[in-house]
């Protein structure tokens, strides 16, 4: 039976996805770090532990975002081989946008998109991403007054 991997998308799409939405508000990532750099960070004796995850949420500019991003799909397409400074290797990332009336997340594989006002941001990135399949869920309720 043949296994399909399922990569994160590549450096490229995050890229646009910067040039349309601009600098994120923060960026979220999920470290492992080798216990030597741990201990040597933290002045932690942590024992007999391999390796020590964190999670940290950053705001970070555009450049340091494409870095962490690179450095997220090495990471993953090498299945955690690729190790960054200190021995890191980011096991997930996430890039959150927040606006005047959108919201959006990407987390290497899909985008999602919350909007209220700005259909205008919603419209750019179909237009950048039109190769790409779209699902769209438009919310028709009405809120109770």
């Amino acid at each position: 039976m043949p296994l399909f991997v399922l990569y994160p998308a590549k450096p490229e799409v995050f890229k646009k996805l910067i040039e349309t939405l601009g600098e994120p508000s923060w960026v979220e990532v999920l470290i492992s770090v080798e216990k030597e750099e741990m201990r040597r960070i933290a002045g932690l004796d942590i024992g007999k532990v391999g390796r020590v995850t964190v999670e940290c949420n950053l705001k970070v500019s555009i450049d340091e975002a494409l870095a962490l991003y690179n450095e997220y799909y090495e990471c993953y397409i090498s299945r955690g081989e690729a190790k960054g400074p200190g021995g890191r290797i980011i096991q997930r990332f996430k890039a959150m946008w927040t606006g005047e009336g959108y919201s959006a997340e990407f987390d290497g594989f899909e985008l999602r998109m919350h909007t209220t006002r700005n259909v205008e941001k919603a419209v750019s990135l179909l237009h950048v991403f039109n190769e790409k399949i779209v699902e769209m869920k438009v919310e028709l309720s009405e809120r109770a007054r």
